[in-house]
């Protein structure tokens, strides 16, 4: 109860402050771009954070309930519960406040603070629920089964990004509206890249302990099964955020960033590494000191620089 208390003194306290300067503010923001002003700071930034306590909360206690576990008693149900108590209602009051805002006056939107607030829950939310759904196929591929304390991440972080992804579409800041959008795209592509590269790298690796007569594991192993679930989780990011929402948005900034930096410097970067080690090590087996008896021993990490200049070519 007592490690309540300090929230809602400091709640109330910013609520006071804001409301006090909430007109001068308006006296003194004006322009499309909308100045970052101490209201909106600290608005933003209480909205944030009780959607992170509210999102915790309801997490924790939709955990337990998929789980199995006693809701009733227990002293793991305090934390939660408090957390869902005072952050779901505390967060609707801020979004019914911020949606009147947003009514009453059109420069909201044109705010950074706007801006860094839907980005932040966007990217937060997305690489939440694509970790933990990660992390749920691969139960299952380690052998460890259902795991209901994933799943309620899960859940969770799907709905944040969902019904943020909803506002986002029908009032869109004007200041870096598009970078969830490309962040998003650079996290799933990375996904897909490197589960891919690994997979490459398992072939090619197989390929030669087999001609070197080197006994492996089967090529269906569990670590080939990941890198597959990483392709599939990181594939549907990737698919959602550039192939249908942001490959044929407007060419700001952001845009050009992620393809210039992320795609072509990062895929050219890839594939210039991997190539140049696995180019090392077939030069060195032939001219230099290879250090190992068989063929197959000294390359036995080549697959996975041939896998990262493969996918890297690709990817450039």
């Amino acid at each position: 109860m007592f490690g309540i208390l300090p929230l809602v003194i400091i709640g109330i306290i910013i609520y006071v402050v804001v409301n006090n300067s909430n007109r001068e503010d308006r006296r003194h923001e004006s322009g499309i771009g909308g100045a970052i002003s101490t209201r909106r700071l600290f608005q933003y930034a209480l909205l944030l954070v009780a959607l992170g306590v509210a999102a915790s909360g309801i997490t924790g206690l939709l955990s337990r309930v998929i789980s199995g576990a006693d809701v009733r008693r227990g002293t793991e149900l305090a934390g939660p519960l408090a957390s869902t108590v005072i952050g779901v209602p505390f967060f609707w009051m801020l979004a019914l406040w911020v949606q009147k805002q947003h009514r009453t006056d059109p420069n909201e939107r044109h705010s950074f603070a706007w801006s860094f607030y839907l980005n932040a829950a966007l990217i937060g939310s997305v690489v939440t629920a694509g970790s933990t759904a990660f992390a749920f196929l691969n139960g299952f591929i380690d052998g460890d089964g259902y795991d209901g304390t994933v799943v309620a991440p899960f859940l969770v972080a799907t709905g944040v990004w969902a019904a943020h992804w909803l506002v986002w579409r029908r009032v869109p800041p004007s200041t870096m509206a598009d970078l969830h959008v490309m962040v998003a795209s650079g996290v799933g592509l990375g996904a897909m890249a490197g589960g891919a590269a690994f997979i490459i790298g398992s072939l090619v690796d197989r390929t030669l302990a087999d001609a070197g007569g080197v006994a492996v594991d089967r090529m269906l192993s569990d670590p080939v099964w990941s890198a597959v679930t990483a392709i599939g989780i990181g594939g549907t990011i990737w698919v959602w955020h550039w192939l249908l929402n942001g490959l044929n948005s407007s060419r700001t900034t952001i845009w050009q960033g992620y393809v210039i930096l992320v795609g072509v410097l990062g895929g050219l970067l890839a594939a210039v590494i991997g190539g140049a080690i696995a180019l090392f090590q077939l030069l060195q087996w032939f001219f230099g000191d290879p250090g190992a008896s068989s063929a197959a021993l000294h390359f036995r990490d080549t697959g996975w620089a041939f896998g990262v200049a493969a996918i890297g070519i690709g990817v450039w």
